[in-house]
């Protein structure tokens, strides 16, 4: 889409929501997001220095554990870093952050979590916490393949930086997370029987938003140093057997 006045409800109806969008401009999205000059520091600033965050490393995808937001910003802004780190587990929706970041307007009126979870629960943020994250990934960082939680929905700005993403067919994706042999083959060496399977590669770029539909099971590549904001949701009935089906998969997994 050249601008994000298609993304709208008639283009939710038109494709059931099933479709993947990549968003050039977000004039017309209903996205708002903090000046050009924001970064780490102010991630680490806004939510507090001292607020616990989930680091991932990038070659082997374990957790490092232990760290603040300040130990982030220093790592981030080093002169040289010893290992490619990632942040992509921050959610910010009950943090001072969110007073600076607003999610597409169609999220907004689709989502279940803003149309349908009691107003009491809440007030007293007894509600899911998936709305808004912030990640923060240094260039080569590699996320695998994976489909989102719940099987969700998920809105994607990147702020600055790209990221190159890699789709997927969802029941090959099962075969392999039930593979016993998985921490040592990629998935797409392995999704299709007989051979190699190709996967939809796309790039965003900074300035561009994603829109990627319940049950797509994708992995992501940095090539820079990236700052994305995003959030995950659940869209409505019309994509609710893809819902169930991750369910499904997540409960047999």
């Amino acid at each position: 889409m050249a601008d994000g006045r298609g993304f709208d409800e008639a283009w939710a109806r038109r494709t059931g929501l099933r479709r993947p969008a990549l968003i050039a401009d977000a004039a017309g999205l209903g996205l708002a997001v903090p000046s050009g000059s924001f970064g780490v520091r102010d991630v680490a600033r806004i939510v507090g220095e001292r607020t616990p965050v989930q680091v991932m490393r990038s070659q082997d995808q374990s957790s490092v554990e232990n760290w603040s937001l300040a130990d982030w910003a220093r790592y981030w802004h080093a002169p040289v870093r010893e290992d490619t780190l990632n942040v992509i587990s921050l959610e910010f929706s009950r943090t001072p952050l969110a007073a600076h970041v607003r999610s597409p307007a169609l999220v907004r009126r689709l989502d279940w979590i803003d149309n349908c979870f009691p107003d009491a629960y809440r007030a007293r943020g007894e509600y899911p916490q998936t709305q808004y994250y912030c990640l923060m990934s240094t260039g080569g960082c590699y996320t695998d393949f994976h489909v989102d939680f719940g099987g969700t929905a998920v809105w994607y700005h990147v702020f600055r930086g790209s990221k190159v993403f890699y789709a997927a067919h969802l029941a090959a994706y099962e075969r392999w997370i039930c593979d016993a042999d998985q921490d040592s083959t990629w998935f797409p060496d392995v999704a299709a029987a007989g051979g190699p399977c190709a996967c939809a590669r796309v790039e965003v770029r900074a300035g561009e938003t994603f829109f990627i539909p319940s049950g797509w099971i994708h992995a992501v590549h940095t090539p820079a140093d990236s700052l994305v904001f995003g959030g995950n949701f659940l869209p409505g009935l019309c994509t609710a057997d893809l819902q169930l089906a991750v369910h499904d998969i997540e409960a047999r997994t």
